[in-house]
């Protein structure tokens, strides 16, 4: 785990929003934990809001690294198994609007899931 700025404005000065509710203060990645159908929702390291600019962030978190090593091991066999057809009607009809959108001169920020 390690101490980061805001990634907005860069500042330090943050304030506790929600603690950890982790089993550990820096616990090991578990790529488990990143499947979709995780039992791990919910659970995290603590949430800070920036005290200049207003920002929601984890702090501490872990590396960027050991984030993409985690989800590059992840494999979700419940979900694959799940039925691909029920799954496809919604995956359409929520990519619709950003389809649209693709064609307009612009930026599109994912906020997540």
């Amino acid at each position: 785990m390690e101490q980061v700025s805001c990634n907005l404005c860069g500042s330090n000065r943050a304030k506790l929003l929600f603690p950890n509710t982790l089993d550990s203060p820096a616990p090991a990645l578990d790529a488990a934990a990143f499947r979709c159908t995780s039992t791990e929702y919910g659970r995290h390291p603590p949430i800070v809001r920036c005290a200049d600019c207003g920002l929601v962030y984890t702090n501490p978190r872990p590396s960027a690294q050991a984030i993409l090593d985690s989800y590059r091991l992840v494999t979700d066999e419940t979900y694959v198994e799940a039925d691909e057809q029920a799954r496809l009607p919604t995956f359409r009809h929520n990519l619709k609007p950003l389809a649209r959108l693709h064609t307009q001169q612009g930026r599109l920020l994912d906020v997540g899931c």
